[in-house]
């Protein structure tokens, strides 16, 4: 009872009008929370700015996503979501999650995604998930799922005897994930933790492509296993009154005997190693730590410092490449009536080189909300 108030602004879509009131009588004791539904659901959208490195033409990124929260008045979410990357790259992203479905604890999800790197190559990744929600907003589920990667473009290696990094690959299997969440308030934390961990097995196969040799695929196992994990964290400490020290990592692994280049995990950019350009980095395994110093101005608005620090590696049958990047850079995020918008700049290296001012990185963020 004495939580219930902390419980109420855990839920997006309905704010507390004034404090529990609790009513007895020969019967028992009666709670009566009195609320009132808001706005939750967001159109967000993120403009990037930088600079390519080989021609110094300014170059323009973007991220639109908008996601529905309790549109039907069964505390769903319908997510959409359209990247523009690098190197003429676009990513759809779509999710539905419907919670307690008939009032039980269980609930299910379904997700698609759509990536085209250029001409290069295409993947799709369908999956399906049963949730099992625990206390606090808090799950666990069991997923099932379908990835496939397909080239595009085969003209550089018609009869080709040798395997490029690319490959037309499918794996089916099975996946099992928890999410726990204890911050304080969800959009603009003081304190708390976000923990999501995901672990997927499955069954690879590679698709002997007519255009090359059927020599190229000798020594190769066609059909076998293939593991993931994924792991994000996030700790919040507070600060004297009105500041917060965030501590996150992400860390993915890829445990495969036969990896190629359109299967690896894709990082960089403003979600994740922001100085770098938006998924450049093809990885089968990173870990990227962030520190940041957040000054909270308001309930949805605040000033923040930051360094990212990572390492990664891409480890493949034509070779093996590794890197230990870093970035820093400040923002501020401001809430106003139209909505929220918000102002990152990065700086980053890569491999070593020098940090050049030419080619820091600039989003500019705005969500709305309705």
């Amino acid at each position: 009872i004495r939580n219930l108030s902390t419980r109420l602004k855990e839920i997006s879509f309905i704010t507390e009008v004034s404090k529990p009131k609790i009513y007895f009588s020969n019967q028992g004791a009666q709670i009566n929370l009195v609320v009132k539904k808001r706005k939750a659901s967001t159109a967000n959208g993120i403009i990037g700015l930088t600079q390519d490195e080989n021609t110094g033409e300014l170059l323009v990124t973007g991220d639109a996503k908008i996601n529905l929260i309790n549109a039907f008045n069964k505390g769903e979410s319908l997510k959409l979501q359209w990247r523009k990357l690098q190197n003429n790259s676009q990513e759809v992203y779509s999710t539905i999650n419907t919670p307690y479905i008939f009032n039980t604890p269980f609930g299910i999800a379904a997700n698609i995604n759509l990536f085209r790197s250029d001409t290069t190559f295409a993947q799709q990744s369908i999956s399906g998930s049963v949730l099992y929600g625990l206390s606090r907003g808090n799950f666990f589920n069991l997923s099932f799922y379908y990835d496939a990667s397909q080239i595009i473009t085969t003209t550089n290696y018609l009869d080709a005897i040798t395997l490029p990094p690319f490959a037309d690959v499918t794996t089916r299997g099975i996946g099992i994930g928890l999410k726990t969440n204890k911050l304080n308030y969800k959009f603009n934390p003081r304190s708390g933790y976000a923990i999501t961990f995901n672990l997927k097995a499955g069954n690879k196969k590679i698709i002997k492509n007519p255009v090359f040799n059927e020599s190229a695929y000798e020594g190769l196992t066609l059909n076998n296993n293939s593991y993931s994990v994924l792991f994000d964290g996030s700790w919040y400490i507070p600060i004297m009154k009105r500041s917060t020290i965030k501590l996150s990592n992400s860390t993915g692994t890829l445990i495969n005997n036969n990896l190629f280049y359109n299967e690896l995990f894709r990082i960089g950019g403003f979600q994740l190693m922001r100085g770098i350009d938006e998924s450049s980095i093809f990885a089968s395994t990173y870990s990227i730590q962030t520190l940041e110093y957040r000054i909270l101005l308001e309930e949805n608005s605040y000033f923040y410092l930051f360094t990212d620090l990572g390492f990664w590696e891409q480890n493949l049958n034509t070779g093996y490449l590794n890197d230990i990047p870093f970035s820093f850079g400040s923002g501020i995020s401001f809430e106003t009536k139209p909505g929220i918008f918000s102002i990152n700049y990065a700086l980053g290296q890569q491999f070593n080189n020098p940090i050049q001012l030419n080619a820091a990185k600039v989003h500019f963020g705005f969500v709305s909300l309705f």
